[in-house]
């Protein structure tokens, strides 16, 4: 199995169909794994397209791994990955973070003291190493201070920002530029600090002070660090770095990270990737995601803004859960009546897409305004999931299985997956083609199909 690092270059499209694609045909050689770190730190348009990307693996040799963090509030980019198969990783035992903080404590520490190190670390060994050598906040002696009013996570950033924050004024300008930048592009770091008149030599406190390295590429010694140094800096400050990496990236070479810096330097980047991409979907995602930040009739405005344009692009779930956030936000504003017409949308649409989890959020908002989801005649076809009714709507109608997996941006091996499970719920005895194969070639003839079952009207229907 192979891996891509951080350093792949991974170009993300507001629909999600490019990195669909690319992984997919990577998988065709050797299986996959895409691993996405710290996903709670994705702009939210980047986080609903891996999304999106997750959601649609199947038969593929693909595996994505997003690593996100408990958080309260839940970042927007964490709900965009609700409903996906979870593994919580738990902190480490009493006595092994004992024996994790024994060695690293070099001074006689309080034994009281130390039962707070252990209590606020719950376990975690960078939160125990860190807030042993660190961490400790100035205080009456014996460490007899308050404690701080912030996650495991956040202490441990708290203690990045005071060590950055002792570096020289240039130094700390050379980590923000480097933290501003996703991709740890060394060349990119020394062309932006040239440009800000800033010289390399700049950099060597914070490697002494052991917060990060430049080689071949630049690298934190731990996400928080990039983390802690790019939240401890201003508004301002933040746009003047991104301003500087845009002036030195190649508008030839890397038009698409140019572009995403300038975004970052002058205005919101769910704005400034919907203008650049223009698409219904862009369009719409970023009309949703305003919405959810804005209160009174302009939130309206962006909800209704978002609905268009969603129902103008392929993607339909995306729409339906339009629907529903804005009934959410109706219900929330006493507009009962107005609410329950948005739900029972939603749940039509997101029923017949199979899409279970919101289907049952709007089933039981819609009950809560008082009305009965209107129940659906059984169908032959109701077997099928909502992608093997697409699927064989489209075989239906003479596609070969190359020509369906183009349609719905997926692979090849995908679809013959989904024909298999197709033929057994619809009772499907042979089919005459040919060839045997499920994947003909483009000079193959549609095949056709004879059921034990009779024929079923609902399976070509448009």
């Amino acid at each position: 199995m192979k891996a891509w690092s951080s350093s792949s270059r991974l170009r993300i499209s507001a629909s999600g169909v490019a990195p669909l694609g690319l992984l997919a045909e990577a998988a065709e050689d050797e299986p996959l794994l895409c691993l996405v770190d710290d996903a709670h730190w994705l702009e939210l348009v980047s986080a609903q397209v891996f999304a999106f990307v997750a959601r649609q693996v199947q038969a593929e040799r693909l595996a994505l791994v997003f690593g996100v963090r408990d958080q309260v509030p839940v970042p927007a980019a964490v709900m965009a990955f609700a409903g996906l198969p979870e593994l919580r990783l738990n902190g480490l035992a009493d006595a092994d973070a004992r024996a994790l903080l024994h060695p690293v404590v070099h001074a006689p520490l309080d034994d009281r003291v130390r039962e707070r190190i252990l209590a606020e670390a719950r376990g975690n060994p960078l939160a125990l190493l860190e807030l042993s050598r660190h961490g400790a906040p100035a205080g009456p002696a014996g460490g007899f201070g308050m404690p701080a009013e912030l996650s495991v996570p956040g202490r441990i950033e708290e203690s990045f920002q005071r060590r950055a924050a002792g570096l020289p004024p240039l130094t700390q300008t050379m980590m923000l530029l480097a933290a501003a930048d996703p991709v740890g592009d060394a060349a990119l770091l020394w062309r932006a600090a040239e440009h800000l008149g800033i010289g390399a030599e700049a950099i060597a406190p914070a490697e002494a002070a052991g917060l990060l390295e430049v080689g071949a590429g630049v690298r934190f010694s731990h996400p928080l660090v990039r983390s802690a140094v790019y939240r401890a800096a201003d508004p301002a400050e933040r746009r003047r770095a991104h301003g500087a990496l845009a002036e030195a990236t190649s508008v030839r070479a890397d038009p698409d990270r140019r572009a995403w810096h300038r975004a970052q330097a002058v205005l919101g980047t769910a704005e400034s990737r919907a203008r650049s991409s223009g698409t219904p979907l862009a369009l719409g995602v970023e009309a949703r995601s305003r919405a959810l930040t804005t209160t009174g009739p302009a939130a309206e405005d962006l909800y209704r803004e978002a609905i268009d344009h969603l129902s103008r692009c392929r993607f339909a779930t995306f729409l339906g859960r339009a629907h529903l956030i804005y009934g959410e936000w109706l219900r929330r504003e006493g507009r009962r009546q107005d609410a329950r017409e948005q739900f029972r949308t939603a749940h039509e649409m997101l029923s017949d897409m199979g899409v279970r989890a919101f289907a049952d959020r709007a089933d039981c908002e819609l009950r809560a305004t008082g009305e009965q989801p209107r129940k659906r005649v059984t169908q032959p076809t109701d077997a099928l999931t909502a992608q093997e009714l697409r699927i064989a709507r489209l075989v239906a109608t003479g596609a070969t299985s190359k020509e369906v997996a183009a349609q719905l941006f997926l692979s090849p091996r995908t679809i013959d997956a989904h024909l298999r499970n197709i033929f057994g719920k619809l009772g499907i005895a042979s089919a005459a083609s040919s060839g045997p194969s499920t994947s003909p070639e483009k000079d193959q003839k549609p095949r056709t199909f004879r059921t034990r079952a009779s024929s079923n009207p609902n399976v070509g229907r448009t």
